[in-house]
């Protein structure tokens, strides 16, 4: 396995325990936490989940491009797509299979702003990684020193 893969794999799989660790968290904690702030209890209740399946989302699907089918991850444009067409799928097409079902365009929007975070913090670690590998951080941080 090369060294990009390598560190695509460890940084969706990240991505994958940290959004679901965020999850638990909020199920069995901050719901309760946040009970007598109405709006953040609010957000917490309804869309934070949602948002999350943003940042899990495209990493368990990039995980599984790479690890089961040896393909390159998601693009950006990609991620935007998946979560918008799993959005309208999961919201609209579940309430033709459970009549209960509540139908929340919102959550959506979520999604869809659960993968913009997911593509930020992606752009980021891939910045500092291809910016390391060209100036380590180490010898930045010595430099630094002897100032």
């Amino acid at each position: 396995m090369n060294n990009n893969k390598a560190f695509y794999l460890k940084k969706n799989l990240v991505l994958f325990i940290l959004s679901s660790s965020l999850y638990l968290l909020n199920n069995i904690l901050i719901k309760s936490l946040t009970e007598n702030v109405h709006y953040l209890h609010y957000f917490m209740k309804n869309y934070f989940n949602d948002t999350l399946v943003g940042i899990f989302g495209p990493a368990i699907v990039n995980l599984t491009l790479m690890l089961l089918f040896n393909k390159d991850k998601l693009k950006k444009h990609q991620i935007i797509l998946y979560l918008l067409l799993f959005g309208l799928c999961w919201e609209y097409g579940i309430s033709f299979l459970i009549r209960s079902a509540i139908i929340d365009p919102f959550d959506i929007l979520a999604y869809v702003f659960g993968g913009i975070i997911f593509i930020i913090i992606t752009s980021i670690i891939d910045y500092c990684y291809i910016k390391g590998k060209k100036e380590p951080v180490l010898k930045k941080i010595k430099q630094t020193d002897n100032i």
